[in-house]
């Protein structure tokens, strides 16, 4: 234990020595808690942006633009009587969807004849492309209806014949999660743990790294006795203990202000958060072994991490992904500790349900421990691996 200390106590030093490793161990994971909720923090998307095209100036078509401007989601930014006004301002993103009523709405929809509204958008916008068309079939719908109980009504039918004749067959759809399409729910909660899977990924290369290439590995063996799992634990242990109360403290606010309330065991979600860290410190040692150089290592994990959140299998299903995808997935620890959040935190499963979870982080611990413990000593010894950048 004194050895042990002794290690902790050098860390400590060269992190206060530091001012670079200062703000990298408490701003990192700040960065990580606070911008993904900055950046959702109206938690659903409101008043986005569109123009509509009225070729009909009737009644009907004002009334399809007053219900479009009240929907909470859209906002109304003109009503053009030209095509090209508003596909300018589609193409110069300042609209996100453009509505074009047909000449002659009003007198085909008396007749009982077909009357299609045109809708223009830019799905690269894949999100806001959904929303707007989601809601401009409400909106529609929600007309449609109207339409035909007046119809029905004139015809002599009563309001619960009406009904029926309106909607014979009615989907009675239950939402079991995030009824109220919370994004800050949906992609804040994700987007945390990647950038702090990247953080201490890289900080622990860095640690481990900045030895080699200042040519201290030698006084920092020294500090352990030359024990390499004692240097490693001591070395570590600072960073893992901040990052890990962060992550506490982030996952203690979401459940409790994010509606995911459910019955969640807190000992197995924290025993997950910490296999989580640990997982990408393992993986960071591994890539510092394996390169034996700080900026190569640096370089690697970016590569390796960087698509973290694509392939985490919550902005798009990881069993319709294509088997290079899946792989990629399936390397990353990432996913595993997701999937786990997800099962107990919003899903309120039991925690036996998500016992592979831990076993599959547990894996990367195991493996990226091997690899050190193999070839570290090597790396540390190697005095031609001194002083490179």
């Amino acid at each position: 234990m004194h050895t042990f200390f002794n290690v902790i106590r050098r860390e400590l030093r060269r992190i206060a020595a530091s001012p670079f490793l200062i703000s990298a161990i408490f701003g990192l994971p700040f960065f990580a808690l606070i911008t993904p909720l900055l950046i959702f923090v109206q938690e659903v998307p409101r008043h986005i942006p569109v123009a509509v095209c009225d070729l009909d100036h009737s009644n009907l078509s004002r009334d399809v633009v007053r219900k479009l401007d009240a929907d909470s989601f859209l906002r109304v930014e003109g009503v053009f009587p030209d095509i090209e006004t508003g596909k300018r301002l589609l193409l110069s993103r300042r609209i996100y969807q453009l509505i074009v009523i047909p000449n002659d709405f009003e007198r085909d929809v008396q007749q009982g004849t077909t009357s299609r509204i045109a809708d223009y958008f830019n799905n690269q916008w894949f999100t806001i492309a959904g929303l707007v068309n989601r809601e401009l079939a409400g909106v529609i719908e929600t007309e449609q209806a109207r339409v035909k109980s007046q119809f029905y009504m004139r015809s002599g039918n009563s309001p619960v014949q009406t009904l029926a004749l309106e909607a014979p067959v009615r989907v009675d759809a239950h939402t079991l999660f995030n009824p109220f399409l919370n994004y800050c729910s949906f992609l804040a909660f994700p987007l945390t743990p990647t950038l702090l899977q990247l953080a201490i990924t890289m900080l622990t290369i860095f640690s481990v790294g900045i030895e080699i290439k200042n040519g201290t590995t030698e006084e920092w063996l020294e500090s352990a006795n030359r024990n390499l799992i004692i240097a490693l634990l001591g070395k570590l242990l600072p960073y893992t203990a901040v990052f890990f109360i962060f992550a506490a403290a982030y996952n203690f606010w979401l459940v409790r202000n994010l509606g995911l309330e459910r019955p969640v065991n807190v000992t197995f979600m924290m025993t997950a958060t910490l296999l989580l860290l640990l997982a990408c410190e393992a993986i960071g040692l591994a890539f510092i072994t394996i390169t034996g150089n700080l900026r190569k290592g640096l370089s690697a994990t970016a590569i390796y991490c960087g698509p973290a959140f694509a392939f985490g299998g919550l902005t798009f299903p990881a069993i319709s992904m294509p088997w290079p995808a899946k792989l990629w997935s399936s390397i990353l620890p990432l996913p595993y500790f997701l999937k786990i959040f997800v099962d107990q935190a919003v899903r309120g499963a039991s925690w036996q349900d998500s016992l592979p979870g831990l076993g599959a982080l547990a894996v990367f611990i195991i493996i990226g421990l091997l690899i050190v413990i193999v070839r570290l000593p090597q790396v540390l010894n190697n005095h031609e691996l001194w002083g490179k950048p």
